[in-house]
């Protein structure tokens, strides 16, 4: 809504405009998928996309998003709204404070019997982003590791998250099972 304001500030109407639309095309799909406990490996993209257009114009960073060639995005199940918490931290907590250019890459990969997903950013990185923010008050990522022992405990498959303090920026990886 930040956004929506700064825009109408600058007499930007149409901007405005195509971004609430934007908006609320987003919001429908996180509802209607959060009604849901797995969706196509493709919806789940599509809404993140939709989510990475949209903070790009609020913080002012590139991202791409990378999917193998091999993975049938349309028929592997992930669960419902995987990515987005984990992106989140990476624009706000990481590129957002970051100087220069920010960069912030979704990489889908076959890896064995598994589907591994990358998040990667170039931001300051967790131990910076800690001394900055006084107070935490996010819990998307905690939410997102117990859904995901849940779905290990109730379908006895292995998922797996682990999160890496990189150089420069941090890495997440999230590994699930392959479709069947």
């Amino acid at each position: 809504m930040n956004s929506v304001q700064n825009l109408v500030q600058q007499n930007k109407g149409r901007e405005a405009h195509l971004y609430l639309s934007d908006f609320a095309g987003l919001i429908r799909k996180v509802l209607n998928n959060s009604e849901k406990e797995e969706v196509s490996l493709a919806e789940e993209l599509e809404l993140i996309r939709q989510y990475l257009n949209l903070e790009k114009l609020r913080f002012d960073f590139e991202f791409e998003v990378l999917v193998d060639e091999t993975i049938d995005a349309h028929n592997t199940q992930v669960p419902s709204l995987l990515l987005q918490p984990f992106v989140e931290n990476a624009i706000v907590h990481g590129l957002q404070n970051k100087r220069g250019e920010k960069h912030l890459k979704i990489d889908v990969m076959k890896k064995d019997a598994f589907v591994l997903i990358t998040i990667t950013d170039n931001g300051i990185g967790r131990k910076a982003a800690k001394e900055i923010q006084q107070q935490k008050n996010g819990k998307g990522t905690k939410l997102m590791k117990e859904r995901l022992n849940i779905l290990q405990q109730k379908q006895g498959e292995k998922y797996k998250l682990t999160t890496t303090d990189l150089e420069e920026g941090t890495l997440v990886e999230i590994v699930l099972p392959e479709e069947k």
